[in-house]
């Protein structure tokens, strides 16, 4: 009875696993088994799902895996590794250090140990119930490729699959192995930088209602890890999709085209009015020219003249007189200090004083 409740479960783990993870069914996204030539290649005997036989015991955590034997060693690093795994996506902080992890070289060594071409699938099982289911191999073409299956007892599920360069993680729900529910789905191109962000929901397998597909362009390689934790600031080109109940994609209508209004006459310009001519200024009138200054006669020869007329006429006068009463007042005018003439000694006579 078990065993063939394994078996159911691992039914449901394979069908979500085999899930395609676009919506837009353009086929671009890896991990899609769309054909025979993507499909795993295996060289066992026996279906790569094939379930395991139960572990010595129901109780307590086991590690179960299909395909080769490993060494103890083997085991203990693969067993560490996947539980690892768990607790990274079982919160979702943590989601980021999940993709850090199947992106990483070293996750390939520890499961795909002496694994030359095929897939070797390993099951985290406690108390008879599966946990985590990895899936790690080799594609036709020789690339790497895993896939892990985390289920959450709410029913989410969360699938993280890895293939050459791109990394890609996708939360959603999923009943009787298929997409059922909200959707979202991160994939990283690490060779590129290209970053794709799709979200919608499904039903029963379908999408339905708005689907949104946003993608930044890659211009540089980057890790995949790196590229998670920048994603919420990067730029993004996106596109919406609508797809009806039955999940068929709904065109978009074609706009009817309206007539383009004809473009109103641009009426002529106004003749802009010449400025008005600015009168020249008046002529300044000449200043008038200065009189000279009308000849004043020197001082000096004022003087001179009048002293010398002085002292000859009145000096004459004076004394060419000998009757006139004034006398005395002509001899004084002789000596009259404004007259030019020679000092004249005058005896004063007791009679005058």
């Amino acid at each position: 009875m078990k065993k063939k409740f394994i078996g159911m479960i691992l039914s449901a783990v394979v069908s979500a696993m085999a899930l395609a993870g676009c919506g837009d069914g353009s086929g671009e996204i890896g991990f899609v088994i769309e054909s025979e030539e993507t499909q795993y290649v295996s060289v066992t005997s026996q279906p790569v799902y094939a379930t395991p036989k139960p572990a010595d015991g129901t109780q307590g955590v086991h590690l179960l895996y299909y395909s080769g034997e490993l060494t103890e060693e083997e085991e203990a690093e693969a067993l560490s590794t996947i539980q690892t795994m768990r607790q990274n996506l079982e919160l979702e902080e943590y989601l980021g250090e999940g993709i850090h992890m199947i992106s990483d070289e070293e996750w390939t060594n520890t499961f795909a140990v002496r694994l030359v071409e095929g897939s070797r699938t390993y099951y985290l099982q406690e108390d008879g119930k599966i946990l985590l289911t990895v899936q790690v191999g080799y594609d036709i073409d020789g690339t790497a490729v895993s896939n892990v299956f985390y289920q959450e007892p709410e029913g989410k599920i969360i699938l993280l699959k890895q293939a050459g360069g791109i990394t890609q993680m996708t939360t959603t729900s999923a009943v009787e192995g298929k997409y059922d529910g909200d959707f979202d789905l991160w994939q990283f191109n690490s060779e590129t930088g290209e970053i794709r962000h799709e979200q919608g929901t499904y039903a029963a397998g379908l999408p339905v209602g708005e689907y949104t597909i946003a993608v930044r362009e890659g211009n540089a390689a980057g890790e995949a890890f790196d590229l998670w934790n920048n994603r919420e600031g990067m730029t993004y080109t996106t596109t919406t999709l609508k797809y009806d109940d039955k999940g068929e994609l709904i065109p978009e209508a074609t706009p009817t085209p309206t007539s383009t209004p004809k473009p109103e006459v641009t009426p002529a310009p106004t003749a802009t009015p010449k400025p008005a001519v600015t009168p020249k200024p008046a002529a300044t009138p000449k200043p008038a020219a200065t009189p000279k200054p009308t000849p004043q006669p020197s001082d000096d020869n004022h003087d001179d003249d009048n002293d010398d007329n002085g002292g000859s006429d009145d000096g004459g006068n004076d004394s060419g007189s000998s009757n006139d009463g004034g006398s005395g007042d002509n001899g004084s005018g002789g000596s009259d200090p404004g007259s030019g003439g020679a000092d004249v000694d005058v005896e004063w006579s007791d009679d005058i004083l």
